[in-house]
């Protein structure tokens, strides 16, 4: 039996049993159940079902997870082998948003690295398609699909100036997108704030230098808030860009509190890599992973 070895959701995965043989040259019968935690044939037992009888077949993955199935391989003179099977399924790359508006209107979407987009020759209509399969296998129907636009957003870990004359970047114009998380409507709304804070008394004001001297006010304010927590974002991206410490990184904070804390205030708030922190997440990286649990399980130590 042969399949792909890192699938991602939204694959048609191939299952190839094509290569079998019987030792006394028997036709062989084939007996597909894709996915035991489908009951396709409704009779209560998801273990049981048929759902191919060919020697390859397509085994649909609309969300990452791990799937499990059977072959079973008859000659029909007695001999039966069956195998269990286990896909792994990854999630794609990327991150993507179900908004609803007015009335039965929902705005969705994707999005990804574009270095990611470009290395895994992705096709964002399939990635969109695939992300309606998630939403539809949750109960959210999506249909008439209508205003379908892409673009490129640039992430914060390279910002524009954004103070001019008489004008000032907001949101994603002003590249306010978190590097990790793809998170932006924070930033946005935060720097709207900002801006009409330092700008409030001078914009009925004849004086475009004062107006101007608020603008850069403004700027500042928004870098001394932001700047370092878009810069541990962006090392933090570079880092797990490794699978290797991505995992690592997964297996430390699945028993470290403070490190589960500290990833979802990256992703989500306004954290920051201080010098305390750099040399903690250093040390519990270079610790055997055994030194780790222990010292997150004793209430005497915290690393």
């Amino acid at each position: 039996l042969v399949f792909p070895e890192n699938p991602r959701a939204g694959d048609a995965v191939l299952l190839d049993a094509s290569g079998s043989t019987d030792p006394e040259s028997a036709e062989l019968s084939y007996q597909w159940d894709l996915d035991w935690g489908v009951d396709s044939d409704g009779d209560g037992d998801g273990r049981n079902d048929i759902d191919s009888t060919d020697p390859q077949t397509l085994l649909a993955t609309n969300s990452s997870g791990v799937y499990v199935g059977s072959l079973t391989i008859d000659d029909g003179q007695g001999g039966v082998v069956t195998e269990i099977f286990e896909i792994n399924v990854s999630a794609l790359k990327g991150y993507a948003w179900a908004f609803p508006s007015k009335g039965n209107l929902i705005n969705i979407g994707i999005g990804m690295p574009l270095n990611l987009f470009k290395k895994d020759k992705m096709d964002i209509n399939e990635m969109l398609d695939s992300f309606i399969g998630t939403l539809e296998s949750k109960g959210v129907i999506v249909d008439n699909l209508r205003m379908e636009k892409s673009y490129m957003l640039p992430f914060a870990s390279s910002r524009p100036k954004l103070a001019h004359d008489k004008v000032a970047l907001v949101g994603d114009a002003g590249s306010m997108i978190n590097p990790m998380s793809g998170e932006g409507i924070f930033y946005g709304m935060e720097a709207g704030y900002l801006l009409a804070k330092e700008t409030f008394g001078s914009l009925n004001s004849s004086n475009e230098n004062n107006l101007n001297n608020n603008l850069n006010k403004y700027e500042r304010a928004l870098n001394k808030r932001f700047g370092m927590h878009f810069l541990s974002c962006t090392i933090a991206r570079l880092v797990l860009q490794s699978p290797f410490m991505t995992k690592r990184l997964l297996k430390i904070a699945s028993v470290d509190k403070n490190t589960i804390n500290f990833v979802v205030e990256l992703l989500f708030d306004e954290a920051r890599l201080t010098i305390k922190e750099t040399f903690s997440l250093a040390f519990k990286f270079i610790l055997p992973f055994r030194t780790v649990r222990f010292f997150s399980k004793s209430p005497a130590f915290s690393l």
